[in-house]
C-alpha cells in the first residue's frame, strides 16, 4: 500500500483529524447558530419597530404605537452598540477555534505528506498537542471517513502524489470562493440598495412608517454590511491566490517536477490552504455541496492535474495482499488483509469440522456469501466471515461450540458479555486469547469487552409472527423503537460525559429488549417465511427482508469458497437480490482499467473506498497455534 495511506491509517493521526473536526465544529455552530443571528438582530429590532406602531394605532393601542414611533431610533441604537462588543468577542472566540483546528490539519498534513515544516507557523507548547488531540473522543461518527484519500489511486512518485494531494485543496477552494465572492458581492449590493431606498424614503416622507433615522439604521445595519464585506474581501483574495497556484501547476509543470522547487510550491501551497481554513466558514454549504458532486469544473482542472503529474503510471489496491492495517503493538507495523483472511478461513474451517462432526450445519451469508458467488474467496476489502443458522438451533450450536472449541474461541452473545450490543448478530464465535485485537463501528461499548479478537458473525433465521405485514408491525411498533434508543445510549457512552449513567441505561433496555425478544421467539410459528431474528436488522427504518423458506432451506446447494465446499441457501440470487438489490453480483470497486474512458484514465470518476473496512482499523496477528 502506498505510504500516504499507510499514514492515514495511523490512529494518532486519525485522531488529529478528529479532534481538529471538534475544534472547527465548536466555530462554526457558533458562526452559524449564534453571530450570524446576532448581526441581525438590530436589523429585526428595527424592522419591529418601524411597522408595529401602525398595527397598533389601527388596534387602537395609541399610547404603546407612539411609545414605539417615539423610541424607535433610542431602542434600535442601544441594541446595535450593545451587541458590538458581543459579536467582537464572539469573532474572537471563533477565531481561537479555528487556529486550534488549522493547526491540527497542519501537523496532520506533515505526517502524512511529509510537507516541510514551517518554521514562521505557531508550535505546539509542551503537552498541548496531546492535549488538543484527546478532544478527538468527542466526536461521533465512524473513523472511516478519515482513512479514504483520492480513491486509493496513487502513483510511485510521493512528489506527484504530494502536489496533487495539494492542488485537490487549491482547486476546490478556487471554485468555492469564486462562487463565494459572487454571493457576497450580490448581498452587499442588495443591503446597500434597501438602505438607499429606505433613506430616500425618509428623506422625502413619502412612508408612514419610515420614522428611524437614517443614521441609526446604519447602526443596525453595519455589522451585516461589514460582515458581508469582509467575506466578500477574504473570498475575492483567496481566490487570486488559489488561482494563481492553479496556472502555475498547470504551466509550469516540467519546472515543478524537480524536487526542490516543488517543496517550495507544497509549503506555499500549504500556507495558502491555512489562511483557507481559517476562512472556511464563510463558504455556504449549498457552494460546497455543488463541488463535492461528481461531473463539475473543478474535478475536470483535478483530473487535468493529475495527467500532467501522474500520467497513466497509477496503481490502486486491488487484492487482500494490497491492503495495510496498523498493528495494536505499533502504527509503523503493518498486517495486510491477507494475513486477516487467513486467520479467518482459519476460524470457519474450525467451525464447519466442528458443526459436521454433530451432524448440524450453517450456510454463508452476507458479504461472505456474496465473495463465494462473485469470486470464490474473500471480498477483498471484507474484514468478517458471515454464517447463518436456524433459529431454533442456535441455543444446541453453541453448546456444541463452547464444547469444542472453548478452549480458544468464545461464543460471545448477550448472555457472555455483559456489553454485547442487542443490536448485534444472534453471536459471535470469537478469538478470546488476544491473537487479534479489532475496532468495531457496530457498537461503541466493544471497547468493554473482555474479548476483541477477530470474529465469525452468526446470524439466525427466524420464523415470522403469522407473516410479513403482523410481523412487520411488530418489529416496527416494538423492536425498532428500542433499537434505536439502544444505538443512543452507546453514543452517549462514547462521547458523552456521564458513562455510568449511560451503562445503566444500555443495561436496563438491553433487558426489555430481551423480554420482548423471548415473547417474540415463543410466538414466531409461520414457517411460510424467514427474517433475521429481530435482535438484529438490516434495515433500521424497516422490517424484513423477509425470504421465503424454500430459497434458504430447500433442497441443499454448495458453492466454492476459498478453495473448499460450503453450504448456501438453496436460491441464492432470490436471497441475495432481496438483501441488496437485483445487481447484487456487480461490485462497487472499480478497476483501473475500468476507469479508463477512450484509453484515458479518469482519476475522479467515482471508485470504491476500499480502505473504509467494516470493522478491522487496528489488529494484531501472530501465528495460528502459537496460542493454541
Amino acid at each position: 500500500m502506498h505510504k500516504i495511506l499507510q499514514n492515514t491509517h495511523k490512529k494518532s493521526n486519525i485522531h488529529l483529524l478528529r479532534a481538529r473536526d471538534y475544534y472547527f465544529n465548536k466555530a462554526r455552530t457558533c458562526d452559524r447558530y449564534v453571530l450570524q443571528i446576532l448581526l441581525w438582530i438590530p436589523v429585526v429590532v428595527a424592522l419591529i419597530w418601524l411597522f408595529t406602531p401602525e398595527v397598533l394605532f389601527r388596534l387602537g393601542y395609541t399610547k404603546v404605537a407612539t411609545f414605539m414611533r417615539t423610541n424607535v431610533d433610542t431602542v434600535v441604537g442601544l441594541v446595535s452598540i450593545l451587541l458590538f462588543p458581543v459579536n467582537a468577542l464572539l469573532q474572537k472566540y471563533i477565531g481561537k477555534n479555528l487556529d486550534k483546528s488549522n493547526r491540527l490539519r497542519e501537523q496532520y498534513d506533515l505526517n502524512v505528506l511529509g510537507l516541510p515544516t514551517n518554521h514562521f507557523y505557531p508550535h505546539f507548547a509542551e503537552g498541548e498537542l496531546e492535549e488538543l488531540s484527546d478532544k478527538a473522543r468527542y466526536v461521533k461518527g465512524d473513523d472511516g471517513k478519515y482513512e479514504v484519500w483520492y480513491r486509493e489511486i496513487f502513483s510511485d512518485n510521493d512528489l506527484a502524489n504530494a502536489i496533487c494531494i495539494m492542488m485537490d485543496n487549491t482547486i476546490y477552494t478556487y471554485y468555492v470562493y469564486r462562487d463565494s465572492k459572487k454571493e457576497y458581492q450580490r448581498n452587499i449590493i442588495l443591503l446597500i440598495l434597501a438602505y438607499a431606498i429606505y433613506c430616500i424614503a425618509y428623506a422625502s416622507h413619502a412612508f408612514s412608517f419610515a420614522s428611524i433615522s437614517p443614521l441609526i439604521l446604519f447602526l443596525a445595519v453595519f455589522d451585516p454590511i461589514r460582515d458581508a464585506i469582509t467575506r466578500f474581501s477574504v473570498a475575492k483574495d483567496l481566490e487570486q491566490s488559489t488561482g494563481h497556484f492553479k496556472k502555475t501547476v498547470v504551466e509550469d509543470a516540467e519546472l515543478l517536477k524537480h524536487p526542490e522547487n516543488a517543496e517550495v510550491l507544497l509549503r506555499s501551497m500549504q500556507d495558502v490552504m491555512i489562511a483557507n481554513r481559517d476562512k472556511a466558514l464563510f463558504i455556504s454549504q449549498k457552494i460546497r455541496r455543488r463541488y463535492l458532486k461528481n461531473d463539475n469544473d473543478f474535478y475536470r482542472d483535478l483530473d487535468q492535474v493529475k495527467q500532467i503529474y501522474w500520467g497513466d503510471n497509477v496503481s490502486q489496491p486491488e487484492e487482500a495482499k494490497d491492503f495495510d492495517i496498523c498493528t495494536v503493538e505499533s502504527e509503523d507495523r503493518f498486517v495486510t488483509m491477507e494475513q486477516v483472511h487467513k486467520e479467518l478461513l482459519g476460524m470457519l474451517e474450525e467451525v464447519k469440522d466442528c458443526l459436521e462432526r454433530h451432524q448440524m450445519f450453517f450456510t454463508l451469508d452476507g458479504g461472505t456469501l456474496i465473495g463465494a458467488a462473485r469470486q470464490k474467496g474473500f471480498l477483498h476489502w471484507d474484514d468478517d466471515v458471515d454464517i447463518a443458522v436456524k433459529s431454533g438451533e442456535v441455543e444446541e450450536i453453541k453448546r456444541i461450540l463452547r464444547a469444542d472449541l472453548g478452549h480458544k474461541y468464545i461464543i460471545q452473545d448477550g448472555a457472555s458479555e455483559p456489553y454485547y450490543s442487542p443490536r448485534l448478530s444472534s453471536f459471535r464465535v470469537r478469538q478470546k486469547n488476544e491473537v487479534s485485537f479489532i475496532s468495531e463501528k457496530d457498537s461503541e461499548l466493544y471497547e468493554k469487552y473482555e474479548s476483541r479478537g477477530l470474529f465469525l458473525d452468526v446470524y439466525a433465521y427466524s420464523p415470522v409472527i403469522k407473516n410479513p405485514t403482523v410481523d412487520g408491525l411488530y418489529r416496527r411498533a416494538l423492536i425498532h423503537p428500542l433499537h434505536k434508543k439502544i444505538r443512543k445510549v452507546e453514543s452517549e457512552w462514547k462521547f458523552g460525559t456521564k458513562q455510568e449513567r449511560s451503562l445503566a441505561q444500555f443495561e436496563r433496555l438491553k433487558a426489555k429488549h430481551d423480554r420482548r425478544l423471548q415473547w417474540y421467539k415463543e410466538h414466531a410459528d409461520s414457517m411460510d417465511y424467514l427474517c433475521y431474528e429481530p435482535g438484529y436488522l438490516y434495515y433500521l427504518n424497516q422490517a424484513g427482508p423477509y425470504l421465503k423458506s424454500e430459497w434458504m432451506y430447500g433442497e441443499p446447494n454448495y458453492m466454492e469458497f476459498e478453495g473448499k465446499e460450503y453450504r448456501v441457501p438453496t436460491d441464492v440470487d432470490k436471497v441475495q437480490a432481496t438483501f441488496y438489490g437485483k445487481n447484487w453480483m456487480e461490485s462497487p470497486f472499480r478497476s483501473l482499467e475500468e476507469l479508463k474512458v477512450d484509453g484515458k484514465m479518469i482519476y475522479s470518476k467515482e471508485t470504491f473506498d476500499s480502505t473504509m473496512y467494516k470493522h478491522v482499523k487496528q489488529v494484531s496477528i501472530y501465528e495460528r497455534g502459537q496460542h493454541d
